[in-house]
């Protein structure tokens, strides 16, 4: 096993491997943890998957300049991979901003995309060359000309209320019957007014979100040219679907965005597009793997036949679960074993005492036993970045996986320090 320290306690585990079968790459982990009594939960987080999506997004918005959204994993290998790959980042804290600058990025590749900045963030931005902001009151503008005059600001504003997993309008965006006012005072202030921002809200269900939203972009857009502004950026958010059942569904809102975005701006414009995506990249990417711990076998018919206690939860890998918007989120755990004879009635419980911590109440399982493990497959977006570390349980540890594949090669080799190639590594080698 080979082992590449990327620094603040980072470490990719390069595991030989004959195959790129991900149950055998598990199981070949397991195998190691196992030799020293290691039976915490982990996620294989495979690099190969984010770079083939960087090539989707290339292929089907090849006119939109990716921001990935750090929030929503913030790995040091998902963050290097992507650097490498050309993205630019969208961070929302001054702890973002410092996580994207140690890995070398350029702060003019940052967007700061919070729109209410603690003021001590916004200096931190001003003092490290992170110039483009978003903002969405005058109230912000004013913060922003005292810490900030010289930035590039996003006016973000509300898109439209459509249908989504998470709808972003209650807490931010500037509603269109007050663009113009707020659009006044940043000229009086002689703030720069780059561009126009939104979000249509997290995997939005609307077919004509984009539509609409790049509508209101434009009529903002043309106000804040009749004050005095030069706009010349529309950034269109995130909330891109990242599975693979889901790619039909991804083109489709992508030939959405392209018609939208030329006919509301056409190329005499010369309009720059920006976007957010953050489960877009890494959501297929990550698999959780989970031990069970404990097991309890119900003797009354009001219960579950079976009940399991997993080595990770609620408040880890799974705390998505426990938002209001994703209590009802597709979690489909698989035995590692694969299905075998009747199945039962089951729930999953996390590790902690929280009685709040079940994964899933209404699962049909085979039966299990303590030391069996369990797999969970799209679990790259907001999972981790959630995690806590309540009843002292660790955060679940990532072993990152290469495949040798040759649209890899440049990409990784920045990836990994100290001259390490994947050209030196033996074939298919994770």
């Amino acid at each position: 096993m080979d082992t590449i320290d990327l620094g603040n306690d980072t470490v990719v585990e390069i595991i030989r491997e004959d195959h790129n079968d991900i149950k055998d790459i598990i199981k070949q982990v397991i195998d190691r943890k196992s030799q020293t009594g290691d039976d915490q939960a982990f996620y294989i987080a495979d690099l190969t998957d984010i770079v083939n999506k960087h090539k989707r997004w290339e292929d089907c918005l090849p006119h939109v300049k990716p921001f990935y959204a750090v929030k929503c994993n913030d790995g040091k290998e998902v963050l290097r991979l992507l650097a490498n790959l050309g993205c630019s980042f969208d961070c929302a804290s001054l702890e973002e901003i410092k996580k994207v600058l140690q890995i070398g990025v350029d702060p003019l590749r940052i967007i700061f995309a919070h729109p209410q900045k603690p003021e001590s963030h916004l200096k931190f931005a001003a003092e490290n060359g992170v110039m483009m902001t978003v903002f969405d009151t005058v109230e912000e503008l004013y913060k922003t000309k005292k810490i900030h005059p010289k930035s590039k600001l996003f006016l973000r504003i509300i898109p439209g209320d459509f249908p989504s997993d998470s709808n972003f309008n209650d807490k931010f965006g500037c509603a269109m019957e007050n663009t113009l006012h707020v659009l006044e005072v940043a000229k009086e202030l002689d703030l720069d007014i780059v561009g126009i921002s939104f979000h249509v809200g997290h995997m939005c269900q609307a077919t004509e979100a984009y539509t609409e939203a790049i509508s209101r972009a434009r009529t903002v857009f043309d106000q804040a040219v009749s004050v005095g502004h030069i706009p010349y950026v529309i950034e269109i958010g995130g909330g891109y679907p990242g599975t693979a059942d889901k790619r039909d569904e991804f083109e489709e809102t992508c030939e959405q965005i392209m018609k939208a975005s030329q006919r509301f701006f056409p190329k005499y414009m010369n309009v720059r597009f920006m976007a957010e995506p953050g489960t877009y990249f890494v959501e297929s990417a990550y698999t959780v793997v989970v031990k069970v711990i404990g097991k309890r076998k119900s003797s009354t018919s009001k219960k579950p036949l079976f009940e399991y206690y997993l080595s990770d939860g609620c408040n880890g890998a799974f705390a998505l679960l426990k938002h209001p918007a994703k209590s009802s989120l597709a979690c489909n755990p698989l035995p590692l074993k694969g299905f075998s004879g009747e199945r039962y009635q089951t729930t999953l419980w996390g590790p902690t005492l929280d009685p709040f911590d079940f994964i899933r109440k209404d699962i049909l399982l085979p039966e299990l036993d303590i030391g069996d493990y369990l797999i969970v497959e799209n679990m790259g977006g907001y999972s981790k970045s959630l995690a806590t570390t309540f009843n002292g349980f660790q955060i679940s540890k990532v072993h990152p996986i290469i495949r040798q594949e040759s649209v890899l090669k440049d990409e990784i080799n920045g990836l990994l320090p100290n001259g390490f190639s994947v050209t030196s590594i033996e074939a298919n080698e994770i």
